[in-house]
């Protein structure tokens, strides 16, 4: 049987909401996990905040289901 791999993907992406999240949350926890936790060196902050940026534009190409919140996430990374 031949495995659709969009449809897989975009079920794993869109379940990354699932945790009854808000965006500023999902776009907390994204920053966090790139960020350096043992710097607030402004270069270090500014990288971070592009991946979770670039992380989220990936997301948003693939074409998942939920738009919206993950448009919500991104805009609430460029307020970070």
């Amino acid at each position: 049987m031949e495995l659709n791999v969009n449809y897989h993907l975009k079920n794993g992406l869109n379940n990354l909401k699932r945790n009854n999240m808000t965006p500023k949350e999902k776009a907390e926890e994204l920053f966090e996990k790139f960020n350096n936790p043992d710097t607030t060196y402004h270069p270090y902050v500014h990288n971070a905040q592009q991946c979770a940026l670039i992380a989220v534009d990936e997301i948003l190409n693939i074409g998942c289901i939920e738009v919206p919140f993950w448009q919500e996430v991104k805009q609430e990374i460029e307020k970070l």
